[in-house]
């Protein structure tokens, strides 16, 4: 793997992107988490990640069945008539950007949006990471024709990594740049069956994390812009309350 790079600010990051971009090879395609590998939180998806609700004792078909019920189950209740069809991989797709339990793995091809999501939330958990990769990218209508598989859970077991660029099914793809991972076995995290030398780590102290997103944020990158719906726009109010104090500030307008 390559050597983990610090960060100290949003501006530091791009120019260090910028400078990796100079270069062959180069990270491509990101991913932000406020846990990282050094707290034992690989890059797992989420179907394999909470051992509290997915005991490691569950074998690899006892996965499928949790994976396939998940997705399942969201499919019928997206349906707003009998005549809507979805496959399982839209399903997969749009309950993935819902916090749907799938071996889908999110990632962006922003390295700015993948900075938002490492350093949103509170800082207890230490510091916060963005990994970056150049793996292959294929499109979702090309995923059945090179998988064979009509779900994710019909992967065969040894198939390596791969990303593909979802369709624009859900304003959150767009507004995220997403880019999805999946692989054949997810009881291996990511970081452990791709080529290591196609990794990079950059490293976000927990002391810097607020002041980061606030310099994200005035570059309109926050939840409001990342979750353009409700729900987005109501946590943001929520964080810019406390970012900028609005309580006790008498008959100010925020």
């Amino acid at each position: 793997m390559n050597s983990v790079i610090p960060v100290t600010s949003l501006d530091q990051f791009e120019r260090e992107i910028l400078s990796l971009r100079a270069s062959v090879p180069h990270p491509t395609t990101f991913r932000g988490q406020r846990i990282g590998r050094d707290r034992g939180w690989s890059l797992f998806p989420m179907i394999t990640r909470e051992p509290r609700r997915r005991p490691p004792s569950l074998n690899i078909d006892q996965v499928k069945e949790v994976e396939e019920k998940f997705v399942e189950e969201f499919r019928r209740r997206m349906r707003s008539n009998p005549t809507d069809l979805i496959d399982n991989w839209d399903a997969a797709i749009t309950g993935r950007h819902h916090r749907l339990v799938t071996r889908l793995l999110d990632w962006t091809e922003s390295p700015q949006v993948a900075l938002y999501f490492a350093v949103q939330g509170d800082s207890n958990n230490g510091d916060s990471f963005v990994y970056g990769t150049n793996w292959e990218r294929r499109f979702r209508g090309d995923l059945v024709a090179i998988t064979k598989a009509n779900a994710p859970w019909e992967l065969a077991v040894d198939e390596k990594p791969f990303f593909f660029l979802p369709d624009f099914i859900s304003p959150r793809v767009y507004a995220q740049r997403s880019v999805l991972s999946v692989w054949g076995n997810p009881w291996e995290p990511f970081d452990q069956v791709i080529d290591p030398n196609a990794f990079w780590e950059f490293r976000v102290p927990r002391n810097l994390r607020g002041d980061i997103r606030t310099q994200l944020d005035w570059m309109g990158i926050n939840e409001e812009s990342l979750y353009p719906d409700p729900d987005g726009a109501a946590r943001y109010l929520e964080w810019k309350c406390e970012n900028e104090k609005w309580t006790g500030r008498g008959s100010k307008k925020p």
